[in-house]
């Protein structure tokens, strides 16, 4: 059930589903301050989701629970996202783009709701995405800025990333950056500390008996714009 509140902050909540060796879900928030401040949030865990089936790679994935976290103000023409990769927490800031939707002509309904759709492409993956275009609530989950709808569904082409609407709802909480840190890394840095290879990466492996490949690019964003 969805209820529209229009109060201090919207809380939009989601299901992000994730299809990498095996399905996964992790709750995901958007909070929407009256301040312009918004977060959007990813508790990531999989510890109880992990099937013994043997899945190629589970042996391999960062069991533990960590929050993703991607601040902005809708003043600011950047976002401040704290991630953890290999184990280990940064913090990026990246350029707010400018999402290029086109419009298609489908509908369909959902609990009651009218929806529209557009695709986009953004940093690799190609998106469709359904809203709902009577919404006065404009927004949509991550980096899938100023849609012409409240999003009820995204998906990308290969199956891979899914949000799922849950509930809209009235919050008391006050929306605020809670990203304790000032020292930011450029987005530059994200593909080489998340994929490899970076220089120094490459020379700490110069000397030992292993190949060094770099990972293969299965996360949300897979190329990048300064990137040849």
């Amino acid at each position: 059930m969805i209820c529209m509140f229009f109060g201090q902050t919207t809380t939009v909540e989601y299901d992000f589903k994730v299809n990498i060796y095996q399905p996964y879900v992790f709750p995901a928030k958007l909070s929407l301050g009256t301040n312009g401040n918004v977060k959007y949030t990813v508790l990531y865990g999989i510890a109880g989701q992990v099937k013994n089936s043997g899945a190629y790679g589970n042996s391999l994935v960062d069991r533990s629970y960590y929050e993703y976290i991607l601040f902005t103000n809708k003043q600011n023409p950047y976002y401040i996202i704290k991630d953890k990769i290999s184990r280990k927490e940064y913090v990026f800031k990246d350029t707010k783009h400018k999402i290029q939707y086109v419009h298609k002509n489908d509908k369909k309904e959902v609990d009651g709701k009218l929806l529209s759709s557009v695709t986009t492409e953004f940093r690799g993956r190609k998106y469709t995405i359904w809203y709902d275009a009577q919404s006065k609530i404009k927004t949509g989950p991550w980096k899938f800025s100023s849609p012409p709808g409240l999003v009820y569904e995204a998906y990308d082409d290969t199956g891979t990333y899914r949000w799922e609407l849950k509930s809209v709802n009235k919050s008391k909480e006050i929306v605020k950056n809670t990203i304790d840190s000032h020292d930011f890394l450029a987005y530059t840095e994200y593909p080489i500390l998340k994929y490899g290879l970076s220089s120094q990466f490459k020379k700490d492996g110069s000397t030992d008996h292993n190949t060094r490949i770099e990972q293969d690019r299965t996360s949300l964003e897979t190329k990048f714009e300064w990137e040849n």
